[in-house]
């Protein structure tokens, strides 16, 4: 190509000169000495390079990683000038990375990281000053852990359960709750080590808790979980109906219908005081197992639930006991006249409810009306024939 030549000075006699400024390039110069009467006596030759500034350029981006993993790499791009990475603990003071001097600082060359670092590099384009990129903060997440949870509990249908606490944990927490102990949903707002008894509320049927752990992008863990097994609530049912029977003789059996839980029969003189009826434990009180009656007598079935629910206790049964019927003892036969009244007949020493009846044969009685009082008057007969 074309070599431009431009002249610079003239006259000068010292042995040393000062360039304009330049811009960065190579160039040459020529140097003709004159003698005092303005003929060239020869001319030497000089080279020579003016370098552009160092220029830092842009690395990559911040990264935020797992404590025990290396970092992706860095790298360096726009810059002008050789590169040395540095890296630095607190981003103040910084130390060479041996062998690091290309524009990309690979994962390997930094290693596996258990804490913060901040890398830069160093870019100088001898002969000029060296300048530092912006650093890259590489933060280093500590992994979560699952800590340990409270115990299982079991409540009754209704109830809610005692607050459940994490200890020991490590990372954001995040409350979950499920019916299957599969599918977890978030409960919201529930983020600190105590899920209240309050944030649970009332339960009616079993569930089961855990903790989130979070900690940046490391992976996320789970704790234990915790069941909260809800046992139902007793339920009474339906007994059979009150019973009327003769005194001597054993009752009907008494059933119960529609119960929920353990049963356990019980009988009462006054339908105040209870007590077990040893061996009755089924939905039916046999006649059997109760036996003949002289006197009244209560009966009712109490359900207990699983513990810790409570007892209920099904209505009451009343077995009336009546006593048996007594003839007792009529006054003596009569003889009168056709035409006339007999004397009044009375009963003595009967038990039960009396109806006074007659016969024509002593075969085929029927009632008297209205005749039941234990003297039948004479007038009540009225005249016979």
């Amino acid at each position: 190509g074309t070599t431009a030549t431009t002249q610079v000075a003239t006259n000068q006699t010292g042995t040393s000169f000062t360039t304009p400024a330049l811009g960065f390039g190579q160039y040459a110069w020529r140097v003709v000495p004159r003698n005092a009467f303005g003929s060239a006596s020869g001319c030497s030759t000089f080279t020579f390079t003016v370098q552009s500034t160092s220029i830092a350029g842009t690395p990559s981006a911040n990264q935020t990683i797992c404590t025990g993993t290396q970092p992706a790499p860095i790298t360096l791009t726009g810059h002008v000038g050789n590169v040395q990475w540095q890296v630095s603990t607190n981003n103040t003071f910084f130390t060479n990375i041996a062998g690091a001097t290309s524009a990309t600082l690979t994962s390997t060359q930094m290693g596996t990281l258990t804490a913060n670092r901040f890398y830069r590099a160093v870019v100088t384009n001898t002969p000029c000053s060296s300048v530092n990129t912006a650093s890259v903060s590489v933060t280093v997440n500590p992994v979560a852990t699952a800590g340990t949870v409270s115990a299982n509990q079991t409540i009754c249908a209704g109830s809610t359960p005692n607050a459940i606490t994490i200890t020991g944990q490590n990372g954001t927490i995040q409350w979950q709750v499920s019916s299957d102990n599969v599918a977890y949903t978030d409960i919201p707002g529930e983020t600190s080590s105590t899920l209240s008894a309050s944030s649970i509320g009332a339960l009616t049927s079993t569930r089961f808790y855990r903790a989130q752990m979070t900690s940046g992008v490391c992976p996320v863990v789970n704790s234990s979980v915790v069941t909260v097994t809800v046992n139902p609530q007793p339920v009474a049912g339906t007994v059979s109906s009150d019973q009327t029977i003769c005194s001597g003789t054993a009752p009907a059996n008494i059933t119960l219908t529609g119960s929920l839980g353990s049963i356990q029969w019980q009988v009462s003189t006054d339908n105040n005081l209870f007590t077990n009826i040893s061996g009755q434990t089924t939905a039916t009180l046999s006649g059997a197992a109760i036996g003949n009656l002289s006197q009244t007598r209560y009966y009712r079935a109490r359900v207990s639930g699983i513990a810790p629910c409570g007892f209920v206790d099904s209505a009451v049964v009343t077995v009336t006991v009546n006593p048996a019927a007594v003839a007792g003892t009529v006054s003596s036969n009569q003889t009168i006249c056709s035409g006339s009244e007999p004397s009044n007949i009375v009963l003595t020493g009967s038990v039960g409810t009396i109806q006074w009846q007659e016969s024509s044969d002593n075969n085929v009685f029927t009632d008297i009306s209205g005749q039941t009082s234990a003297t039948l008057s004479g007038s009540a007969i009225g005249a016979l024939t």
